[in-house]
């Protein structure tokens, strides 16, 4: 058996596993729309992708969600790891009046230095700001490992036939795969409507009442 992370198998016994946030995204836009005084939300990321876009898309559509006429910016640094250009970008957007900003790059000392808002990605980033990262979106792995295992024991006991994926499969927030990270000690910043709110939607997503669009459309600055 072979796992992929990106390249589409090529046999039975290869399992593609993927990861998308975008749902957990859509939730913590809520809250940036929410709390934000300004109007104006920003993201840095590290390169556009398939799976970057979609989560900054479903952002600003949760900001949104909140606030109508919200604005947005988007600013890539080109790299994996570039802390310096990363607050350089952050403190531009700061300079234009964004108050909240989902940052995809791990960096969030601009956050700490402007007194700002920020939000994380992939894993609970409050640690990196517990007085600035209100959530994060947070890529759960329990559900694919256990996939994967159930298939190989089902071959390995049973002789079933490995049946690899020939599309990416990845988790929702309904299936364990993603998840809204605590607020931990912002709890309180967090007014209680909008607590009640993201919460309410969370469910409706859990439930399927609510599905957050998938969109992988390039982000722009608007």
């Amino acid at each position: 058996m072979v796992l992929r992370t990106s390249l589409t198998p090529l046999r039975d016994d290869q399992y593609w596993i993927y990861k998308r946030v975008h749902e957990a995204s859509y939730l913590g836009g809520m809250l940036a729309g929410g709390m934000s005084k300004s109007g104006s939300l920003g993201v840095v990321g590290t390169f556009p992708g398939d799976d970057i876009n979609d989560e900054i898309n479903a952002f600003f559509a949760g900001a949104r969600q909140m606030r109508a006429d919200i604005k947005q910016r988007v600013a890539f640094v080109e790299s994996w790891y570039d802390p310096g250009k990363a607050a350089e970008y952050t403190n531009a957007q700061v300079a234009t009046g964004v108050d909240g900003i989902l940052q995809l790059t791990g960096n969030f000392e601009a956050c700490k230095l402007n007194k700002i808002y920020c939000f994380g990605s992939k894993a609970d980033e409050n640690y990196f700001a517990p007085d600035n990262v209100v959530t994060s979106a947070v890529a759960l792995w329990d559900p694919d490992i256990n996939w994967i295992i159930d298939e190989w024991w089902n071959h390995a006991t049973k002789g079933e036939p490995y049946q690899g994926n020939a599309e990416p499969r990845w988790f929702s927030v309904a299936e364990g795969g993603v998840a809204l990270a605590p607020y931990h000690a912002l709890a309180e910043k967090v007014p209680d409507e909008l607590k009640a709110k993201v919460a309410e939607t969370e469910k409706s997503i859990r439930d399927g009442i609510f599905k957050v669009p998938l969109d992988t459309a390039l982000p722009v600055s608007q």
